[in-house]
């Protein structure tokens, strides 16, 4: 709405609006609405000249072989319905980060059937901006060369809206460059919310930037932990960050084309129960051999229940007063200090020479048929299962969904949350979950909790990230949330981080702190890898997605003071990496290639006894060629823990005979195993492993090749 200078201030200081507010809009307003005109200006041209030198120097050619590289060579055709990017995002990348390499080529079919290849030998090999500099750099003024060095220098990145002035910039964090910048931005301030994350270039000069060449596909905000995933890989490598960004462009545009494939065809929703088991209506039928009663009576304990008459509503008795029919669940106790109603694992109904159990999982299928061939055993015969389809569910519930009943069912439900009482719970029970919510293991966290991710800097990036889209969610949806400002000052976002408090993030593999093949495992080793041989330990051991305390004290040393805090640890259910945290100085870590060493304490069955494994290896030129065989033995206590693990995993002792063919190649690769167990003495031959391998697809070839390599890579018991 537009105010009239005369009219009265709307800021209500009761002066005219000339005389208030006006001088100091025009003021702010001008010299950056000067900037960015210059900058779009200037743009326009340069894209327009560029074009023009493109068509002439580069070619149909060029276009094509370009729009291969930037989709990776999908085949896709260049249809802008299709990809909303190839007015904009395409042809800015095209222009200013492309260039033309021997990699590029472009299969084309002709009409007589016969395939041609063009290729991007002929071609300049700078991008079309750096191409129009040296052809025509003497046109340019010094600030269009600054333009297009800047434009050809900054790199495709992704960065998250923090806030938006609709109609006038968007400030945004760039997540790859770890850099916060304010964009003069016009149509997609209108349209883009506080979490939205967007794949764009920014170009910054004199003090303003713009957004050029942004791809119109915006982000949810829930996929920044796979694009810091992606960041951290890339800047673990020594350069620039901005070098190390352009040079892994690829990599990060196939990130964007992933991620950009699942907001426009998102994957239907994986329909899963409580325990996170895929969905499956399942009815078990037996045939009952003993009466009702004596049923009941062995199932009961499964309800929780002492007393079989909280569930007397749903008897049925015969005229002379025998029960003839009762229904029960089995439930399930919720953890203490839940919040939730005990969990319903089946529904038991019992009459008459039947039972019947639903369930809605394999898994919990399973698991009521152990439960009931322990406790009713021969009264109890099994019939079959009866699996309902999901498209059968779906068909039922349309059905119902229609039906009087439930049209009758839905306005009371909405009667019922429009209630002051209904909303008043409801609030108690928002404030309860955000009250718990800064203790809570969160997988956006990688596992920690909001508290414990605000202690360190990598934690504190995942963890405003969240907020943010928290803040964009609200602003949607206008759906009440937490008050973020309470829940930063809570979490002490508003504070920054001591230096001390800040330690940078420790990666190892822990193969490279283990004792080198040869020497004894109670050799002396350092102070730092009996540490992260404890923590593999203690983690393995407990095996838990989310942190649990561990009696590991912390080894840094904040202020040349040892810190007194013990580590927690816990296991990355995706990753299978250990990570740890110390909930007083904020040491955070990660520690792979764990798994299968001797300090791996996890939940495996009894590994079997080896007295002896012997591989005897090398290549025969005719059959009793001994000489260029070498053989490698471990025995005794040097039978490690690992190659009792291959042993066990592959199945070995199972395998005894000759594997392979001696004809696939000349000279022939012989590997010959011998394993001395407790059942006996297992003897297998392979016969050209590597080409059996490459040319096959035989399991227990792969199972006999992993306990060579096994043995292979534990040399130090050679003889």
């Amino acid at each position: 709405m537009s105010i009239d200078r005369n009219q009265p201030c709307p800021c209500g200081s009761g002066r005219k609006y000339k005389k208030c507010c006006l001088p100091k809009q025009q003021v702010t307003a001008a010299p950056v609405e000067a900037g960015w005109l210059r900058m779009r200006r200037t743009e326009g041209e340069l894209v327009e000249r560029i074009m023009a030198l493109f068509h002439r120097d580069y070619g149909r050619v060029a276009f094509d072989l370009g729009w291969d590289e930037y989709t990776l060579w999908t085949d896709e055709a260049p249809d802008a319905e299709e990809w909303p990017e190839l007015e904009a995002a395409f042809v800015a990348w095209l222009l200013f980060n492309w260039e033309p390499g021997r990699h590029a080529a472009r299969r084309r079919r002709r009409p007589d059937g016969r395939v041609t290849t063009a290729t991007g030998d002929a071609l300049p090999a700078v991008t079309p901006a750096r191409h129009l500099m040296a052809r025509r750099g003497g046109d340019l003024d010094s600030y269009e060369r600054r333009w297009l060095e800047e434009a050809c220098t900054q790199p495709y990145t992704f960065c998250q809206v923090v806030a938006v002035e609709p109609g006038l910039r968007l400030d945004l964090r760039d997540l790859l460059l770890k850099r916060d910048v304010t964009v003069q931005e016009r149509q997609a301030s209108k349209t883009l919310s506080a979490g939205n994350v967007i794949y764009t270039k920014i170009v910054s000069l004199d003090g303003e930037s713009v957004m050029l060449g942004c791809a119109p596909i915006v982000l949810p905000g829930n996929r920044v932990g796979m694009i810091l995933e992606a960041r951290d890989l890339i800047l673990r490598r020594r350069g620039k960050p901005i070098d190390l960004v352009r040079r892994h462009d690829v990599e990060l545009r196939d990130l964007y084309l992933a991620l950009r494939r699942e907001q426009m065809d998102p994957a239907p929703p994986a329909l899963t129960n409580t325990d996170g088991d895929p969905l499956q209506m399942t009815r078990l039928d037996y045939e009952l051999r003993c009466t009702v009663q004596q049923a009941l009576d062995a199932l009961l304990p499964l309800t929780g229940e002492d007393d079989a008459g909280v569930f007397a509503d749903t008897f049925e008795r015969d005229e002379a007063g025998a029960l003839v029919f009762a229904s029960i669940p089995w439930l399930r106790p919720t953890r203490p200090g839940g919040s939730m109603q005990n969990t319903v694992l089946a529904n038991l109904d019992l009459s008459e020479g039947r039972l019947s159990v639903q369930v809605n999982s394999q898994q919990r299928a399973d698991a009521a048929r152990e439960q009931i061939a322990v406790r009713l055993g021969d009264r109890a015969r099994f019939k079959g299962a009866v699996i309902e389809s999901m498209e059968q569910l779906q068909a039922t519930a349309r059905a119902n969904a229609r039906s009087p009943e439930a049209v009758k069912r839905q306005q009371e439900q909405e009667a019922l949350e429009r209630s002051p009482e209904a909303r008043a719970l409801m609030e108690k029970l928002a404030r309860q979950h955000w009250a718990a919510w800064p203790d809570k293991s969160l997988p956006a966290l990688r596992g920690d909790t909001p508290r414990q991710a605000a202690r360190t800097p990598a934690g504190r990036e995942r963890l405003e990230a969240l907020l943010l889209e928290f803040a964009g969610r609200i602003e949607q949806t206008g759906v009440p949330g937490p008050d973020l400002d309470a829940l930063r000052r809570d979490l002490g976002l508003d504070r920054e981080l001591p230096a001390s408090s800040a330690p940078a993030l420790t990666i190892a593999d822990l193969r490279h702190f283990l004792p080198k093949p040869g020497r004894s495992t109670g050799a002396t080793l350092p102070r730092v890898a009996r540490h992260l041989q404890s923590i593999v330990e203690v983690a393995s051991s407990v095996a838990s997605a989310t942190p649990v305390p561990t009696p590991i004290p912390c080894r840094r040393r904040p202020g040349r003071k040892p810190c007194p805090g013990e580590l927690l640890a816990h296991q990355d259910a995706a990753r299978g990496d250990i990570h740890w945290t110390c909930p007083v100085c904020g040491d955070v870590g990660e520690i792979h290639n764990w798994q299968g060493t001797a300090h791996d304490f996890g939940d495996r069955p009894n590994l079997p006894p080896i007295a002896r494994i012997s591989l005897v290896t090398g290549f025969q030129r005719r059959p009793g060629d001994e000489a260029q065989l070498a053989e490698i033995v471990f025995a005794g206590p040097n039978v490690t823990r690992e190659l009792r693990c291959a042993v066990l995993d592959n199945r070995i002792t199972e395998l005894e005979g000759e594997y392979g063919d001696a004809r696939a190649g000349s000279p022939v690769q012989v590997d010959r195993l011998e394993i001395e167990h407790e059942s006996g003495t297992t003897h297998i031959t392979i016969l050209n492993r590597a080409i059996m391998l490459l040319h096959g697809n035989d399991e227990v070839m792969r199972r006999l090749h992993r306990v060579c390599v096994a043995v292979e890579k534990g040399k130090g018991g050679r003889s």
